[in-house]
């Protein structure tokens, strides 16, 4: 076989490494969390949603339309971390109680029926013990009854993007770019 074809061949694996699978965007609900005057209700400084879904099998999803959508208050190189699930009472509305108070920015996620909404807070430096929640900005069925809530999510701000071991795809390319300039060289030495 020729270098050029091998070469070539190797070509096509780089590419295939540098192309990015496409990943699902969150599709709007057509509620807007704002409903019923839910943002000012909870004492939330901001919302985003309501999307269709359960933000539990959209973790990656979610966590970048945060960034998008909370970058005024956060800053653009803000990264979402998923914390848990918070105890919670009541049905439509009532009280989600944190285990200790929770500082700086954070989102707690209300999910209801097949809907969940985003609502940014911020604890500053003394914390938020516990929150009110209503479920009028998330989900209402056909006759606008509001729903129950199924779960509510607390995600924490951090200021670093978090560490991978995994290299991105434009490092591979680069690296097998180099692993090709030194076969081609070698190639040319023995000639």
């Amino acid at each position: 076989m020729k270098l050029s074809t091998r070469l070539a061949g190797l070509g096509l694996i780089a590419t295939a490494f540098a192309s990015t699978p496409a990943r699902a965007q969150l599709t709007s609900a057509g509620l807007d969390c704002h409903n019923g005057n839910a943002v000012t209700l909870m004492g939330a400084i901001a919302c985003a949603g309501s999307f269709n879904g359960n933000n539990m099998n959209q973790q990656a999803d979610v966590t970048a339309a945060m960034k998008s959508a909370f970058s005024s208050y956060t800053g653009s190189g803000s990264w979402w971390t998923y914390v848990g699930d918070p105890g919670f009472t009541g049905s439509t509305n009532g009280g989600i109680h944190f285990t200790s108070p929770v500082t700086g920015y954070f989102t707690i996620v209300l999910k209801s029926s097949n809907q969940f909404s985003m609502y940014l807070f911020n604890g500053g430096t003394s914390g938020i013990g516990s929150i009110s929640f209503t479920d009028i900005g998330t989900s209402l069925n056909k006759q606008g009854v509001v729903q129950g809530l199924s779960h509510a999510s607390l995600y924490s701000l951090n200021s670093a993007p978090p560490t991978t071991s995994t290299p991105e795809p434009s490092t591979v390319v680069l690296m097998g770019s180099g692993l090709l300039g030194l076969v081609a060289f070698r190639r040319r030495r023995r000639a």
